[in-house]
């Protein structure tokens, strides 16, 4: 599509989808698919065909996975507004909006620069700042974009439409030359007249137009000329499916090096010195406890053989049996290793085993676990108080998947104010449900427990999780959020003085 069809496919399509939740969205192969009520929105901005295209509703909404999901976790529970070209190019901007707790509304962007190969997908905020992208460009690059929490900037050569010398430069190329001046007319009555009228099928050329072609054409409505239909795989002269002969010896050699690294993780942490640990930390039980000043300390060690001597070097000011301690967690620490090491091991040598009697097809891998890739990670914990469920993660990782994968965008997050900690959900069954106070006092003091803080009271920041993203430059847990509130709360069976 040129500029000119992707103008008239936008204001067909604004009258089903606008007003319309967006349910769920999907990322795959240059094309974003935006799931609605009524139906299917496709982005194509990296692949063949290129625009704005649309399909019937799923019975289901697939799962997002990857990038995917991070756009769906921020765009879900938003009703879309409208679909513009701002610019004079291949520049489709979704608006979309919503109203939260507390009556402000709330709004999202997603950009659409359907340029074929340069295409990429972008989210931005009120301020026009990105935070997400199909794509991110480098520091290095001439000229950088597309970058983490900047402001959006057309291309260098994108106009605007008043700066535009001519409607005809909107038209494809190769159908420029069917046209003169009297096109002019046409194309202005087709920018001013009904939004859904008929596109026609020239005799010449694939490339359907909302204008009238010499020669035989057929009238088609643009509702019907832009469903979508998935294009047929190319394939290369010469270039054959991989047969299951080859697949097989793919699947054998990645669990060969699977192998490999389990066994030298093993030699790893089945090293003498966790023995020793075990040995050192029964030297140290056995004495007497007291506060050490540091080097080697001479102790004694009851074997079988008699009384033997351990020289076992103790930092400054350690107490001997709390420096045991930490002995005896390393050596358990190393023992649980050499179990799970030792189980993974077990089944990539039985998955390598029956590898030459199983049917693989092509391009499908049979992976090493039976287990399930995705399941809840071990740290989450909950609570129900009035109704409402409370939950909260114990570790970096539960937290991560508690805030963007388990919770949902009208769900209460809640975390202690400029501190390390938990983080908390409320769960709500809709985003019009209240809470109440004595519910939201109870999540923020659990908040508070599962901190960094050692004072009997802190401040609680809580929002709504649509408000909350990953950091740019985080790991897992770490987050930004904005529109919060604050709340004070005390530990609980503290006194106030």
């Amino acid at each position: 599509m040129d500029s000119l069809q992707l103008y008239s496919v936008a204001r067909c399509l604004e009258e089903s989808f606008a007003g319309q939740m967006l349910r769920g969205t999907e990322v795959q192969q240059g094309v974003a698919i935006l799931y609605f009520p009524r139906g299917r929105l496709y982005l194509a901005y990296q692949r063949t065909p290129v625009g704005l295209f649309w399909a019937d509703a799923l019975a289901q909404v697939p799962k997002p996975a990857g990038s995917a999901a991070i756009l769906g976790q921020k765009l879900r529970g938003f009703r879309l507004v409208s679909l513009e070209l701002p610019w004079a190019d291949r520049i489709l901007r979704l608006r979309f909006a919503q109203t939260g707790l507390d009556r402000q509304e709330k709004s999202w962007s997603l950009l659409a620069e359907c340029f074929g190969a340069r295409g990429a997908i972008l989210l931005l905020d009120d301020e026009e700042r990105i935070h997400w992208a199909s794509r991110w460009d480098t520091l290095e690059q001439d000229p950088a974009r597309i970058l983490p929490q900047a402001s959006y900037q057309p291309p260098p050569k994108t106009q605007s439409w008043e700066d535009l010398p001519s409607p005809l430069l909107l038209l494809h190329p190769k159908q420029r030359e069917r046209f003169g001046d009297a096109a002019l007319e046409q194309i202005a009555a087709l920018l001013q007249g009904p939004s859904c009228q008929p596109w026609w099928q020239g005799g010449v050329g694939t490339e359907p137009y909302p204008l009238w072609f010499d020669g035989e054409a057929v009238a088609i409505p643009i509702a019907e000329a832009v469903r979508w239909r998935a294009p047929a795989a190319r394939v290369q002269r010469g270039q054959q499916t991989a047969s299951a002969v080859g697949v097989r010896e793919q699947e054998a050699l990645r669990l060969r090096r699977r192998q490999q690294r389990l066994r030298e993780d093993l030699a790893k942490w089945q090293d003498a010195r966790t023995e020793e640990a075990r040995r050192h930390a029964a030297a140290l039980f056995a004495s007497p406890d007291r506060v050490h000043s540091g080097g080697i300390l001479l102790l004694p060690e009851y074997r079988s053989d008699g009384v033997g001597e351990i020289e076992l070097a103790i930092p400054v000011g350690k107490y001997l049996h709390a420096y045991a301690q930490e002995l005896m967690r390393r050596a358990q620490r190393a023992e649980r290793a050499r179990q799970r090491i030792g189980d993974e091991l077990a089944r990539v040598d039985a998955a390598l085993r029956r590898l030459p009697e199983q049917d693989i097809a092509p391009g499908i891998a049979t992976g090493s676990s039976d287990k399930p890739r995705s399941r809840r990670p071990v740290g989450i914990e909950e609570r129900e108080v009035d109704g409402f469920n409370i939950l909260w993660g114990k570790n970096a990782r539960a937290n991560d998947y508690l805030s963007f994968r388990l919770g949902q965008p009208h769900d209460l997050w809640l975390h202690v104010q400029d501190l390390h900690g938990s983080h908390v959900l409320i769960r709500r069954q809709n985003p019009q449900q209240g809470v109440p106070a004595e519910v939201l006092r109870q999540a923020a003091e659990i908040a508070l427990q599962h901190s960094a803080s050692q004072s009997l009271s802190a401040e609680v920041d809580w929002t709504e999780l649509r408000n909350v993203s990953r950091h740019p430059q985080g790991g897992a847990g770490r987050v930004l959020y904005r529109r919060f509130q604050t709340l004070r709360v005390r530990r609980p069976g503290s006194t106030r003085n």
